[in-house]
């Protein structure tokens, strides 16, 4: 399930264990995210004193796009 609340997700992981004796138990485990958008990203991170080399699309450096579900900014120093 993954539903919206103004700037947060709310992601579940479902694990199914069975245990040596055949017995299945679920877990369900939920957390909170925040969304960030671009120009909030790059806000914090030039606040925090570090400078934005790059941005990519996805971990594979495919090109940013507004509209991206990823995006990946490479800092340094």
């Amino acid at each position: 399930m993954l539903w919206t609340t103004k700037a947060y997700v709310y992601p579940q992981y479902i694990f199914k264990v069975t245990d040596p004796s055949g017995q299945m138990t679920t877990i369900i485990e939920e957390f909170k995210l925040k969304y960030y958008y671009k120009h909030q990203i790059e806000s914090a991170v030039l606040q925090s004193g570090l400078k934005i080399k790059d941005i990519f699309g996805s971990f594979d450096k495919a090109p940013f796009y507004e509209n991206g579900k990823e995006n990946l900014l490479v800092c340094k120093k």
